[in-house]
């Protein structure tokens, strides 16, 4: 069974739609330090008095705004093997995360960029991260992984063959059903990969200029959404489509839920739209 995992950076769950905007206004480039008693979004361990550089403010996520952090040199030699094995055989990007900006607080710079630089190649000498590259650490704990969504996925679809798995009218019905139950509104999402319009301007020869006014009328990867419902036509080669809300401007679509994941990886719904995915994608 295939896995549409890609390397990406650490998110911050959505916990609710509650959280006020900081008083604090923050910029690229910006030092900050984490609260008192804030969590790790994917594995829950206490990282209060982590600090690092701010490297892009995400427009498209305003309320609560969302700030993208590299972690500085000291942050880095003090982090847990633990964060930083985990994150590898997650896909995840241990010297980055997405946090809310509420969780920050404006602190000095501690050292250098170049130093950042050096503490990195350090830990990738240090921890081999090469093994993790290769696929030599961690299969079985992947094919373990792997087992337990496939048998969530058959319990979705009620069968027990994976001949019986296929991505037919039958099956979709069987999906669209179990996601308008089991999906927790608000569900905000973001895209995988780059949609299917935009290869030409990421992956091609497309114009950069053209490209960011396209993105003003036409839903980009990079965009977060709020789902507001999923359409009732569905078929066998679009699969299931969801209707969403851009949150940047309001502006709505109708996306392909093969083409989107929740916003943090353990939000209730990152696992049932991955299911979904993975699903999709390898039988069809």
């Amino acid at each position: 069974m295939g896995n549409k995992a890609r390397k990406k950076k650490k998110q911050m769950v959505i916990k609710n739609e509650t959280i006020h905007k900081p008083e604090v206004e923050f910029s690229v480039d910006d030092s900050v330090v984490v609260k008192e008693g804030t969590l790790d979004p994917d594995y829950g361990n206490d990282i209060s008095g982590w600090q690092g550089r701010i490297y892009e403010i995400d427009d498209n996520f305003d309320d609560p705004l969302l700030i993208r952090i590299k972690w500085d040199s000291i942050t880095l030699r003090n982090m847990p093997r633990s964060v930083i094995e985990d994150s590898e055989k997650d896909d995840l990007v241990w010297s980055t995360m997405d946090m809310y900006a509420s969780d920050l607080e404006p602190t000095k710079s501690r050292d250098r960029e170049e130093e950042v630089a050096e503490t990195l190649e350090m830990i990738s000498e240090k921890y081999d991260l090469e093994e993790f590259d290769d696929g030599d650490t961690g299969l079985i704990e992947d094919e373990i992984e792997t087992d337990q969504q496939m048998k969530r996925i058959q319990a979705i679809l009620k069968v027990t063959d994976e001949e019986d798995m296929v991505a037919n009218d039958e099956n979709l019905e069987k999906y669209f059903q179990y996601l308008n139950k089991n999906i927790a509104f608000p569900c905000i999402v973001t895209g995988i990969e780059d949609f299917r319009w935009e290869e030409f301007y990421v992956l091609g020869p497309g114009d950069k200029d053209e490209y960011e006014e396209l993105k003003k009328t036409q839903p980009s990867y990079t965009d977060h959404y709020r789902i507001l419902s999923f359409d009732d036509h569905y078929d066998e080669d679009n699969g299931i489509l969801a209707n969403v809300s851009r949150i940047s401007d309001k502006r709505k679509f109708t996306l392909p839920l093969e083409d989107i994941e929740a916003v943090g990886r353990t939000s209730i719904n990152y696992q049932i739209l991955d299911d979904y995915s993975v699903w999709f994608v390898n039988y069809r």
